[in-house]
């Protein structure tokens, strides 16, 4: 029976070993560091995706590396596929800031409202505007999405890389829906992620763009409900304080402009339910909804993501 198990488990090691190369389609080098890319991640409970894993230029840390899993991962390192050619330059931000972490930007799909948009949240939408805050997009997915990330992608991250595996040093973050997502997954899986943020957090969690009007001034009474519902269903779950950290933001232009209200009731409700120092609620002056802006204050998130 011995040899049977040990035979079964070297199978099965030596099928993962197969698979773990076959993943990897290729890896090159900057000043900043190592980019290993791979191109078809996942498939078990979610679309596979590309995955791209930066390791910063530079001895390991004793300790190993904090893990930083980025949503929108065609925005994060390269400029020949950022939005706008405009990445976050998260790479350059690691880097330049010493910090002892990996990168794991994770490619969005067609479906990228239904895995960013929690499901939390959508249940708790009155029924008078489900309809309106769904718009043309399918069902929200967002637990299996959160669920890869912890479950699938995480494990086989820790397998490959020195990572530090605790809750402390695993972050998560995101811009816009990517805002929403993060701090959905650190209240779904509190004992995987212990740090997020949230940039320009798209409180209004639809792309019905036909409820914003010209602006907050003329959107539709539906835009608030929905708004308000986010607000408090994400503020009100909130993980224990003392072990977790988040960051949210906003700026005051482009699609920014409407989030100043719903930061602020997001901020509130939060330290009502005992937040204080480990929360940031920034607002960014001059600030658009675009990757430019989100590059300039990530090596402040870092700072603060990453104190003690």
């Amino acid at each position: 029976m011995n040899t049977v198990v040990r035979l079964v488990a070297l199978m099965v090691t030596l099928t993962v070993q197969a698979g773990a190369a076959e993943r990897v389609a290729q890896s090159h080098e900057t000043q900043w560091g190592r980019y290993d890319k791979y191109p078809n991640f996942g498939g078990q409970v979610i679309h596979a995706r590309e995955i791209i894993v930066f390791v910063p230029a530079g001895p390991k840390p004793v300790a190993g590396y904090a893990a930083i899993y980025m949503h929108d991962g065609r925005n994060v390192f390269d400029p020949a596929t950022s939005t706008g050619h405009e990445p976050w330059a998260a790479d350059r931000a690691v880097n330049e800031g010493r910090y002892p972490a990996i990168v794991v930007a994770i490619d969005n799909t067609t479906l990228r409202w239904s895995e960013y948009m929690p499901q939390s949240v959508f249940a708790a939408l009155p029924s008078t505007v489900v309809a309106a805050a769904q718009g043309k997009e399918p069902p929200p997915q967002s637990d299996a999405y959160v669920d890869f990330i912890a479950d699938e992608l995480k494990p086989w991250i820790d397998a490959h890389y020195p990572t530090r595996r605790d809750p402390a040093h695993t972050f998560i973050m995101g811009s816009s829906m990517g805002g929403l997502i993060s701090i959905y997954a650190m209240e779904r899986r509190p004992e995987i992620f212990g740090r997020a943020a949230g940039l320009s957090t798209h409180w209004t969690a639809t792309t019905n763009f036909a409820l914003y009007g010209s602006g907050p001034e003329s959107a539709d009474a539906e835009l608030t409900v929905i708004a308000n519902t986010t607000v408090d269903t994400l503020a009100d779950h909130l993980p224990d304080a003392d072990s977790h950290r988040l960051w949210v933001d906003y700026g005051d232009r482009t699609l920014d402009q409407f989030y100043r209200t719903y930061a602020k009731r997001f901020e509130q409700r939060a330290i009502n339910q005992g937040w204080g120092k480990s929360l940031a609620v920034r607002a960014i002056p001059d600030a658009a909804h675009d990757e430019t802006s989100w590059r300039q204050r990530l090596p402040e998130i870092l700072a603060f993501l990453f104190s003690p």
